[in-house]
């Protein structure tokens, strides 16, 4: 239960409380889900099973984005995703449906996911190996970049830029300055628990400035 009172807490315990991380914790350690349902779980917030644009929307601005890039993420994967998890068409097309995520799997794309939506310990190992050789524990973006030129078929225009947008968009939000991606990075974004630690750096954020700025009052309050 949150407490009324956090004097004394730190910006991170303050997040730790905050029923929307805890919300989002329990759909990230729902029993019998994939890493990709698990993936495509953090956006569902209102727990319907259905993720809409409205959905991918909110879930990128609390991680962080800016109203443009949130609205172009929402927008590219309702359009481009949403359709194929549905089992007729026509039903409610615009819905992400995520029982049926392993069905939004693409070609071009790593095969770390398997068809069914479990993660390949092994083939992750294996894309660790040939695009980090020198185990610097990072990848770049134009290593990033050689892979998805590599590893994509020509005649599967779809699957390459899907390629495409989900490492640029993932290089944009998580890389590290000077470093790049990281492998660990890399391995919570097949599972979502990614998507949390940028919301719980989001928010940590957001406390510490609040936290500043009630300091900087309390100062000028004692020289009047």
């Amino acid at each position: 239960m949150v407490r009324d009172d956090r004097k004394g807490l730190t910006p991170e315990e303050e997040v730790a409380l905050m029923p929307e991380v805890r919300a989002a914790e329990e759909r990230l350690h729902r029993p019998n889900m994939t890493p990709l349902q698990k993936h495509v779980l953090y956006f569902d917030t209102d727990n319907d099973g259905q993720v809409s644009m409205r959905d991918i929307y909110r879930g990128c601005r609390n991680m962080g984005m800016n109203i443009p890039l949130a609205v172009f993420n929402a927008v590219v994967i309702c359009l481009t995703l949403h359709w194929v998890t549905r089992q007729h068409i026509w039903d409610r097309p615009w819905l992400f449906d995520v029982t049926h995520a392993a069905w939004a799997k693409h070609g071009s794309d790593t095969d770390i996911y398997e068809r069914t939506g479990d993660f390949n310990e092994g083939r992750f190992e294996a894309f660790c190996k040939r695009w980090d050789p020198n185990n610097t524990g990072y990848f770049t973006w134009p290593t990033l970049w050689r892979r998805i030129k590599e590893d994509r078929d020509m005649l599967d225009v779809f699957g390459w830029s899907a390629a495409f947008l989900e490492w640029s968009m993932l290089y944009l939000i998580a890389a590290e300055p000077c470093k790049g991606l990281s492998r660990d990075t890399v391995r919570k974004c097949y599972d979502g628990t990614l998507f949390l630690d940028l919301q719980k750096r989001h928010l940590i954020r957001q406390r510490e400035r609040a936290h500043r700025a009630e300091a900087a009052k309390a100062e000028l309050a004692k020289t009047k």
